[in-house]
């Protein structure tokens, strides 16, 4: 199996988090799933978002993940950028802060990274 270029998991990270604010910003009426239904699909949404988020840092720092401070820093930075995606919305016509939406921002990021750590450090010899 050819390895991936070391290029390509830094370019996915930054255009994710790119997508990420602009998901944030779009009105709410274009968000798709944000119709009102009996469940919150968005509260998933948002975990999924950032626990992408995390896979993608995970994966492009692989070698130096390993390290306490990069992990601190990580989600120091990640903690920061989850709470600042949703409080951005506070400044937009159509859009409303939620806690609960920063809460599974915080979820999926601290899950994504926990989880996707895990399993690379347990299976990173099949790659």
């Amino acid at each position: 199996m050819k390895a991936i270029p070391k290029s390509i998991p830094p370019i996915l990270f930054f255009t994710w988090s790119v997508l990420l604010v602009y998901f944030s910003l779009m009105p709410n009426s274009s968000v798709p799933g944000s119709g009102s239904t009996t469940f919150r699909w968005d509260f998933l949404e948002h975990m999924v978002a950032f626990g992408l988020f995390s896979f993608l840092y995970v994966i492009w720092r692989a070698e130096s993940i390993k390290k306490k401070k990069e992990i601190f820093l990580f989600l120091a930075i990640g903690t920061s950028y989850a709470i600042l995606t949703e409080l951005i919305q506070h400044f937009t016509n159509d859009r409303t802060v939620n806690p609960i939406d920063i809460l599974f921002n915080l979820i999926g990021l601290y899950s994504g990274f926990f989880i996707t750590r895990f399993l690379f450090n347990r299976f990173s010899k099949f790659f």
